[in-house]
């Protein structure tokens, strides 16, 4: 409102007074530098010159050149908290993530009262998902300032990587109740309605109405993100999200073209499209744009890492095998080349050297867990390995592991039933897929797994409850059928038998165990 006045002075001590509240503002820093302002304590022995130095590095993305003129601003003034703090986030970019911490450190030991530290680096924290770290930081933050905006938007973001949506808007909204024009808290909370949406099912009317909302929250928010900030690419590629969430894809990809061309040197958008061809599965479109960035710019990680998951999902392993060690190249801390590259190789473990392959994932798994322990899945994956190997007792370690770090994934419950079954323990069978059921519930194949294992172990009534659960999911789905024979067969009901396993070869005529059913049908009517 000052600008639009002309008052560029007194717009100048309101973005100061602005930045007192809140360092790590993006816009208020913009508006710093557009009128000719400077952080505040910059002019002791020369280090403002370095400080200006840096952040002229930074934005032109030497992040190299920049955290060695904010190291040289420090040593001339090692009094002042935004030195240390800048560093860090140029060491962050560089993919230093330890050092990145200690300058953090250092930052918060200058400035106990530098929030906006305190948030970055839980926020660094969670990017590597040690979310109990990020955590501990947080509450030591919030002990001296609980309402402070910049820890309320870092819990929310903490909350938004653990796939807690819930707790993730609850802290968003009340970051947004002290300062509603935050272009990243904008965002943050678009994608989190998106993510309600994409990833709730909408069976009732309940779930109807609550998905409608999150639509309507996240057209609200990514909108305004964009009219406050048009230039910020993460905001435009939200918006790009949620065009697809509520409309079509379609036009989410003429949007993010569009965009393309309005800003053809930015690497960003051209990101952005490959990501959205890569969730429509359109693998070939994804590599032939995250080439053009590689080519452009041959250490971008994430063109890499996109590279190697379009070629693993089209099954051409040594490509993908390739890129995912140039992506391990180019950032050495980042352990998702190594997880992925174990993946590709358990996928791929077919034939005479199959142990071999297995046992080379299995390593791979290991080295990930020693470098990150918090990495999701990882002990799932290695639990993969031992059961392959027949090493159940191991994998039922590992899986253990896994439900604690992870207690709302499904996969670790479905591993362990199979383990239990394999075993002949149907009872450990049956509780660890009723286990997966509360997490999973929309799956009729997962009812039909778990009605077989209390069939197996005796109890009928509950293994009848899961068959009529699944029929009332998905009526058409042939294995029910199979289910319902062999429930009818052992309660002594040989014609309903015969009649259950008739319908399940009628609904999968090319069934694999089609032989074995005949017999069992020219059983029953003997």
């Amino acid at each position: 409102m000052l600008l639009i006045k002309g008052d560029k002075i007194k717009a100048l001590e309101v973005v100061e007074r602005g930045l007192d509240l809140s360092p790590s503002n993006r816009t208020l820093r913009e508006y710093l530098i557009n009128l000719g302002g400077q952080e505040k304590e910059l002019g002791k022995n020369g280090a403002a010159e370095l400080v200006l130095l840096g952040d002229q590095f930074n934005r032109n993305g030497d992040y190299l050149a920049a955290q060695a003129q904010f190291k040289a601003a420090y040593d001339l003034d090692p009094t002042n908290a935004i030195i240390p703090f800048k560093a860090a986030k140029s060491l962050w970019e560089l993919n230093q993530a330890r050092e990145a911490h200690l300058w953090l450190d250092k930052a918060i030991k200058i400035d106990r009262k530098m929030l906006s530290a305190y948030a970055l680096k839980a926020d660094y924290y969670s990017q590597k998902y040690n979310f109990v770290e990020a955590h501990r930081v947080l509450s030591e933050a919030s002990r001296s300032s609980p309402n402070n905006f910049d820890i309320l938007k870092a819990q929310a973001q903490v909350e938004f990587r653990k796939n807690n949506l819930k707790g993730s808007a609850l802290f968003a909204e009340k970051a947004m109740r002290l300062y509603d024009s935050d272009v990243e808290l904008l965002t943050m909370l678009a994608d989190i309605n998106i993510s309600i949406v994409l990833n709730s099912p909408s069976r009732t009317e309940e779930e109807q109405e609550r998905n409608r909302k999150a639509m309507e929250l996240a057209k609200k928010y990514s909108g305004k993100a964009v009219d406050l900030e048009p230039g910020w690419p993460e905001a435009q590629l939200t918006f790009a999200r949620f065009i697809l969430a509520e409309q079509n894809a379609t036009r989410s990809e003429n949007y993010l073209k569009e965009l393309i061309r309005n800003f053809p040197y930015s690497i960003d958008y051209r990101l952005g499209l490959a990501a959205f061809y890569e969730s429509q599965e359109q693998f070939k479109q994804a590599i032939e744009i995250y080439k053009q960035v590689g080519n452009s710019d041959e250490k971008n990680k994430m063109a890499q890492l996109g590279l190697a998951r379009s070629y693993h999902a089209l099954n051409e392993y040594d490509k993908a095998k390739k890129h995912y060690l140039e992506a391990a190249v180019l950032d050495p801390s980042d352990v998702e080349p190594l997880f992925a590259t174990g993946q590709l190789e358990l996928d791929s473990a077919t034939g005479a050297k199959a142990e071999l392959t297995i046992r080379k994932a299995l390593s791979k798994f290991k080295t990930v867990k020693e470098i990150n322990p918090n990495y999701p899945r990882v002990s799932y994956y290695l639990a993969r390995c031992f059961f392959e190997l027949g090493l159940f007792t191991e994998a039922i370690d590992s899986i253990k592991d896994e439900k604690v770090k992870n207690p709302n994934l499904a996969d670790p419950y479905l591993l362990a039933a199979e383990i239990f079954e394999k075993k002949g323990q149907y009872k450990d069978c049956a509780a660890e897929y009723s286990q997966a059921l509360k997490l999973r519930s929309n799956s009729a194949d997962l009812f039909i797994k778990t009605a077989s294992c209390y069939r197996k172990s005796e109890s009928m009534d509950i293994a009848q409850d899961m068959v009529d659960m699944a029929v009332s999911r998905e009526r058409g789905y042939p294995g029910i059928y199979k289910e319902q024979g062999y429930i009818n067969e052992k309660m002594g009901k040989p014609k309903e038998a015969k009649k259950s396993f008739e319908l399940y070869l009628e609904l999968s005529p090319n069934a694999l165990d089609r032989k074995e059913i005949q017999s069992k049908i020219s059983e029953l009517e003997r």
